[in-house]
């Protein structure tokens, strides 16, 4: 992913500023499934109401995204610790 994700940086391309349509993203249209979302950002607000419901911003959708990534980094340096040293307190 990072590999590909640096390509399309570095390589010359189409460099119009296009807006993209996330609604058929799949992040987008899994995280749909538990909590329901507007594709309009409401300043910088998480939440916004939408005829008398309450979505979330995809401000909402980009915390999570970031905060799943830092309990995954999270979860994943446990077994770095402990190839490191044996003590299970640390």
């Amino acid at each position: 992913v990072l590999i590909f994700s640096s390509a399309k940086v570095l390589l010359p391309g189409s460099d119009e500023d296009e807006e993209e349509d996330f609604s058929q993203n799949i992040v987008v249209r899994f995280s749909d499934n538990f909590i329901k979302s507007t594709s309009k950002f409401d300043g910088d607000r998480f939440f916004t109401e939408v005829d008398g419901v309450r979505l979330a911003t995809p401000m909402f959708l980009c915390m999570v995204a970031v905060e799943l990534s830092d309990v995954i980094f999270a979860v994943d340096s446990i077994p770095a610790v402990f190839g490191v040293t044996e003590n299970p307190i640390v």
